[in-house]
């Protein structure tokens, strides 16, 4: 049937925009913390310079 083979289409790609946005959202958070790490180490050698 045409509406089941759409919802199953529909339903695979929802699975991989999840898995997508899950994805990106950990990559985020990795880069988060290395421009943390950055900026620490900015401040550090501020500091240093001083």
């Amino acid at each position: 049937d045409e509406v089941a083979r759409k919802m199953a289409m529909v339903e695979a790609d929802l699975e991989r925009a999840e898995v997508l946005a899950e994805t990106g959202e950990n990559k985020l958070v990795e880069l988060d913390d290395e421009l943390s790490v950055v900026g620490n180490n900015l401040k550090a050698l501020d500091v240093s310079e001083e």
